[in-house]
């Protein structure tokens, strides 16, 4: 957990730095193009197929049973598939400038640029997919220590060759060339580290076997629907701003959503671990245990929710300011309404790990498929009459819907956990705890009214301070009492 929490952090850190200088050398117009190339060839990865799950999993299981020829078979198996995978993406490469130009506006000049960037980033999914077995293989070994340790000097990397070779205008291309180069980097040092921790890995031709192959598809189809739909959730709401709006409008949805987004992954990093309890727990019929997970690891999910959803309220609108000098102010706007619909959605996490640990993952594919027609209905309605804001709405709404309430309701149903039960132990809780602290964030904002980063870190620690003050007696009264026993005795 601590591993992937520096990784996802390090991650986020990053990409705020990315999209800073990126908007200051791009321009907005062109920052919104480069958005849409990223989100467009993101889609290939749908190709995978719950393929990469399968295989984690199948690998585990070999190596619990010390079964290496298992392992082999799984493996061997796996670059076949995934490597066919990335020779159909290096192929479809070519032909999707084509679509890109059919469905969004590119100027004239940037016709060469974008069509190269989208081969170049087509050509990075396709390594992603020869990447994808030795990932497969270090996680099934639970070595998410070494996969971070090369996955976050890779990332600091290639955020050093953009600062190096991205100038005021320069073409998307050169961006994608970094990308590409930087996950090459990557697929070479992921196949060293497997086969340093796994000596007897020895993938062959001869141990490709359609029974292994089978294996691989059957276990994978029921995790396949889940990723792709969220893959489409997650890049719809850009991809609908290209195709409605404009390319500057794309850059500040994606400025808004890109901190959005950093909060699912920093959530999902820190509560991962309650899938392998999840699943532990599921097998050994230990039900009493699994309502304590859900309740109780609810409780803290919600107020880290809480932290980071008052953080961005709060603070978002001189964060957006000084990150990005003043050339992105209008994204708060939408920051506000996509967080507001990020609060519950935040807050279960660890409802999506339990579920998914007793092998219910099928209803929360079907809660991210209705996300998406949800969010294209919605913003198809709503940006008419109200722009950008249109759609970040549908989003929120969704998320709300389908992130938060359904999977709530859900859980509780799954587990025999009263509504009411959840409700005062978890909501009622944080809800006052949440709303004073966001009360004492925004007096304190307001009077230091930062506008330089000092004063912003001053401001940033003070309100984190207080909120997190004004959760703890509503989450933890047993210390108050504590501390107020030997008070009381005395008096």
């Amino acid at each position: 957990m601590a591993a992937s929490s520096i990784g996802a952090v390090v991650n986020a850190l990053c990409g705020l730095v990315t999209a800073a200088f990126l908007l200051r050398q791009l321009g907005l117009e062109t920052f919104g193009l480069w958005a849409l190339v990223v989100s467009t060839t993101s889609l290939l990865w749908l190709l995978d197929f719950g393929t990469t799950v399968a295989v984690g999993r199948l690998i585990a299981a070999g190596r619990a049973e010390s079964d290496i020829g298992s392992v082999n078979r799984t493996f061997s198996t796996a670059v076949a598939m995934l490597g066919g995978r990335a020779i159909s993406v290096a192929l479809i490469a070519w032909f999707i400038p084509l679509g890109f130009r059919a469905v969004f506006t590119v100027p004239a000049q940037d016709v060469a640029s974008v069509d190269l960037a989208l081969i170049l980033m087509a050509l990075a999914s396709a390594v992603h997919f020869i990447a994808a077995p030795f990932t497969c293989l270090l996680w099934g070994y639970e070595r998410m220590d070494l996969i971070n340790l090369i996955d976050v000097p890779l990332v600091l990397l290639r955020l050093a060759l953009l600062i190096m070779f991205v100038g005021i205008g320069s073409p998307l291309w050169i961006i994608a060339a970094c990308t590409l180069f930087t996950g090459c980097l990557s697929a070479v040092t992921l196949a060293f580290a497997s086969f340093q921790v796994e000596p007897g890995l020895a993938p062959r031709a001869r141990l490709v076997t359609r029974r292994t192959a089978a294996t691989i598809i059957q276990l994978g189809v029921d995790f396949a629907a889940l990723n792709a739909a969220k893959s489409i959730a997650v890049q719809l709401s850009p991809i609908l701003v290209g195709y409605a709006l404009s390319n500057a409008a794309v850059g500040i949805f994606a400025v808004a959503r890109q901190l959005s987004v950093n909060c699912n992954i920093l959530l999902s990093a820190t509560t991962e671990a309650v899938a392998a309890r999840s699943v532990r727990l599921f097998y050994e019929q230990a039900h009493t245990a699994q309502q304590t997970l859900f309740v109780e690891g609810g409780r803290y999910t919600t107020a880290l929710s809480c932290l980071l959803t008052i953080g961005l309220l709060v603070l978002g609108d001189s964060f957006i300011h000084l990150w990005q000098s003043g050339r992105a102010d209008e994204a708060y706007q939408q920051l506000r309404i996509l967080m507001l619909g990020e609060l519950i959605a935040l807050s279960q996490w660890v409802t999506y790990w339990v579920i998914a640990g007793v092998k219910k993952h099928r209803l929360l594919a079907v809660f991210a498929v209705c996300e998406s027609i949800t969010i294209a209905g919605l913003s198809l309605v709503l940006v008419q009459s109200f722009g950008l804001s249109g759609i970040s709405f549908a989003a929120a709404a969704a998320a709300i819907l389908f992130r938060g309430i359904g999977p709530l309701l859900y859980g509780c149903r799954l587990l025999a956990v009263q509504p009411r039960r959840y409700m005062a132990r978890v909501i009622i809780p944080n809800a006052v705890g949440g709303l004073i602290g966001a009360l004492a964030a925004y007096w304190l904002d307001a009077w230091l009214d930062p506008r330089d980063w000092s004063t912003f870190f001053l401001a940033a620690s003070l309100c984190a301070l207080v909120s997190v003050a004004s959760l703890v007696p509503f989450l933890f009264p047993q210390m108050l009492s504590l501390k107020l026993r030997p008070l009381i005795r005395r008096g």
